[in-house]
């Protein structure tokens, strides 16, 4: 299984748009087109597909101190595919920058037919301590981008997306979280065994796979004043990027 860095490079538009104060967040980043990221090549988390006629996928992997936990919010047949659902540990995503690597999560749908638009209600990134599976870090998306905010539940139109391991939809941390993660990685409060969660919830979904993935990014800071909005925001620098070239927001 490859490491995916989450390249850093620059797009002037989301300079101005990433302050987010105290917040403490996932910002929704947009789409990205990544290749090679298919089930198996990258650190997949967590994976769902609605059954029937529910529209409904909503799932969660914890990590319990000895093993993983599964639970599926659907009943019936339920929607967590557990083949391709684990949590993973922190040191199989850093790549060894000295302790200067943040996080991202990437929803990667897999809609089939013409009304391609499915919802997100909710998307929970947690860390779990490896001995005890208590849970030390833990980031969510609550509604903002990095235009500030654009609403929760999230509509996604995934018209035109090619399919699992070939595009997806970035979320990163903002400000505050990665300068706690750096923060909790620099005196140990997370270390390389500690793992890797997700907990999300989808409406809308016409049986298609939904995976969430993790990968990693350098921290780049910035100079002053936008040092603090943008640090570590290797992650939102990705997406700007690719958003400047291919404008693909999320429906009203």
């Amino acid at each position: 299984m490859k490491k995916f860095l989450l390249g850093a490079v620059a797009c002037s538009a989301l300079a101005i748009a990433s302050s987010s104060g105290a917040r403490a967040d996932l910002l929704y980043m947009g789409p990205v087109m990544m290749t090679g990221t298919g089930l198996g090549n990258v650190s997949t988390v967590l994976t769902l597909q609605s059954r029937g006629n529910s529209g409904i996928e909503d799932g969660q992997v914890l990590w319990n101190g000895m093993k993983d936990i599964i639970i599926d919010n659907v009943s019936g047949p339920g929607s967590v595919q557990t083949g391709q659902t684990q949590t993973v540990q922190i040191g199989t995503i850093l790549t060894g920058s000295g302790g200067t690597e943040v996080i991202g999560v990437i929803f990667n749908p897999s809609e089939p037919g013409s009304d391609n638009m499915v919802t997100l209600n909710s998307l929970l990134l947690s860390i779990y301590n490896r001995n005890t599976g208590n849970e030390i870090f833990s980031s969510a998306y609550t509604g903002y981008g990095s235009d500030g905010y654009i609403g929760i539940p999230l509509n996604i139109d995934t018209t035109g997306d090619n399919g699992t391991g070939k595009s997806g939809y970035l979320f990163a941390l903002d400000a505050q979280d990665t300068q706690k993660f750096l923060a909790s990685l620099a005196n140990n409060t997370i270390t390389e065994d500690d793992r890797i969660g997700i907990s999300a919830r989808l409406t809308n979904a016409q049986g298609g796979q939904e995976t969430f993935w993790v990968g990693s990014q350098p921290a780049v800071p910035v100079p002053e004043p936008l040092s603090i909005a943008l640090f570590g925001t290797g992650l939102i620098g990705l997406a700007g990027a690719l958003r400047c070239g291919r404008q693909h927001p999320p429906a009203a």
